[in-house]
């Protein structure tokens, strides 16, 4: 049986499927420059990783590109860069492997995986985004698109397909902020709330 584990570069173990709001935490308080980006893996565990019902073989096809050629390969399939790193087991007797690239099957003395990390530096971490050189807003307009649309709007511009995390201030300091959609460009107040920094990520 696969178990995969996701661990979130801010040092929070997530599960998969965990709620974005779970998620939309501040990673560690950083004392960053307006504007300023980081890039942040995350990494994803996979610990005896299959393929069809059978244990991941260690080649990507039958005695070829074996080793970090397959845990790449299996990494790209589960919509992540590349292996950081794998760990070979023997499967003989636990069952038959299947090889990723040809789909071949071993029966017998075959080699697997009995672990792959998965990780991703195509995230990009925007600590305190600005727009019109004004902090971004954590809404897209005055009460509404607020959060994660907001935040996934700006990581469109910026090029990503959407946001995956998210931090605002939430402390009543009257603030000036810029807005992104509409004739609504600023909001000026204590209840104008800005983002500490959005995650974006290329995958859907």
């Amino acid at each position: 049986m696969m178990l995969a584990v996701l661990i979130m570069s801010a040092g929070c173990a997530q599960e998969p499927g965990a709620s974005l709001s779970s998620r939309g935490q501040d990673p560690g308080h950083q004392v960053t420059p307006v504007g300023a980006t980081l890039q942040e893996p995350s990494l994803l565990y996979f610990f005896e990783p299959t393929l069809d019902g059978a244990f991941l073989d260690l080649c990507e096809r039958s005695g070829a590109k074996c080793g970090e050629p397959a845990a790449n390969r299996f990494c790209r399939q589960h919509g992540y860069e590349r292996a950081r790193s794998h760990v070979a087991s023997y499967a003989g007797e636990r069952g038959p492997t299947k090889t990723i690239g040809s789909g071949s099957s071993c029966e017998r003395r075959c080699s697997s995986f009995n672990e792959i990390v998965c990780e991703n530096r195509l995230e990009r971490t925007f600590v305190n985004p600005t727009l019109r050189d004004l902090p971004l807003d954590n809404c897209k307009s005055f009460g509404h698109g607020c959060g994660l649309p907001a935040a996934t709007s700006y990581c469109q511009t910026k090029g990503f397909k959407r946001a995956v995390a998210f931090g605002v201030y939430r402390d009543g300091v009257r603030r000036k902020t810029a807005l992104q959609s509409g004739k609504q460009k600023d909001c000026e107040g204590e209840a104008c709330g800005a983002f500490r920094y959005v995650r974006c990520t290329p995958i859907k």
